[in-house]
């Protein structure tokens, strides 16, 4: 049993070898390293499951839990996203209700987030796939259906908290 295993070693030894030969002096080190475990196992397999794993945490969306795991893990640069990042806010802690440029105002300054001077225009025009996101209702703008699918896609609300 012992000597099958051996001989099996050598053979794959053999055939790193002639890969490695033909290659320059200064490389052939580092080449065996990354040759030697997709002969051998071992080091590889875990690698790339731990590559994996990682590359699996980078693309998923955080879940929304408090206020600070959501404008932390979705900073936006524009202002304008902001303003979407806080309805999400809002409409995950609330549920559908007319959003004000006021109660944005307050939760922006609260989070320290930077909004548009003019709120009204930023959610008058706020469209995706070219679907308004919003409509005037009352005295503040509501999400409209494409809004609430957007927001719950891209910021990964799963359930809405009511207050009611």
């Amino acid at each position: 049993m012992a000597k099958n295993k051996t001989s099996e070693v050598r053979r794959k030894l053999f055939e790193i070898n002639k890969i490695i030969s033909a290659l320059k002096p200064e490389i052939r080190s580092d080449a065996f390293k990354i040759l030697a475990p997709y002969y051998f196992g071992g080091k590889h397999e875990e690698e790339e499951e731990a590559n994996q794993q990682i590359r699996q945490a980078k693309t998923a969306k955080p879940k929304v839990g408090d206020s600070d795991e959501l404008f932390t893990a979705f900073a936006h640069e524009r202002p304008s996203e902001n303003v979407l990042l806080i309805a999400a806010w809002l409409y995950y802690q609330y549920g559908l209700f007319p959003i004000t440029g006021k109660k944005i105002r307050e939760v922006a300054a609260k989070r320290g987030v930077a909004v548009p001077v003019r709120l009204d225009n930023t959610i008058r025009y706020a469209r995706r796939r070219g679907k308004k996101l919003f409509y005037k209702r009352g005295g503040g703008w509501q999400l409209t259906v494409h809004g609430q699918k957007y927001i719950k896609d891209t910021y990964n609300l799963k359930t809405i908290k009511t207050s009611y």
